[in-house]
C-alpha cells in the first residue's frame, strides 16, 4: 500500500520531467498503482493522495503548449546528450533555423 501511495503522488510529479520513455516504462506500474488505491477506497492512506497537493510559491506560470512528438524528439535529445535542429519563430525577425543541443529541462512546480 505505501508504495503504491508513493507510485501514484510520483507519477503526479514526476510525468512531465521524466523522458517520455521512461513514462511509458512504468506507466502500468502507475496504473496498477491507482487502481489499487481505487480499490480500497475506504482505507485512509488511499485516500492521502486526493488530500495533499503540491502548490507552487509565487505566481504560477501557464506553460506554453508542446505537441507530443516535440516534447518526444527534444526528450530523446537531452537524453542521448545529441543536437536537433529548431526553428526559431520570432515576432519582430525572420525565423531561423539553428542545431541545438538541448543541456536540461525546466519545469515549475
Amino acid at each position: 500500500m505505501p508504495s503504491a501511495l508513493t507510485l501514484v503522488l510520483a507519477e503526479e510529479h514526476l510525468t512531465g520531467l521524466l523522458p517520455p520513455v521512461v513514462v511509458s516504462q512504468l506507466s502500468p506500474h502507475f496504473t496498477d498503482a491507482r487502481r489499487l488505491l481505487d480499490d480500497l477506497s475506504t482505507n485512509a492512506m488511499s485516500q492521502w493522495a486526493q488530500k495533499v497537493r503540491a502548490i507552487p510559491n509565487g505566481k504560477a506560470l501557464i506553460p506554453a503548449e508542446l505537441e507530443e512528438a516535440t516534447w518526444q524528439i527534444v526528450s530523446q535529445a537531452l537524453l542521448e546528450q545529441k543536437s536537433i535542429e529548431v526553428i526559431y519563430l520570432s515576432r519582430a525577425t525572420e525565423s531561423e533555423g539553428t542545431d541545438t543541443a538541448p543541456t536540461g529541462h525546466c519545469q515549475s512546480s
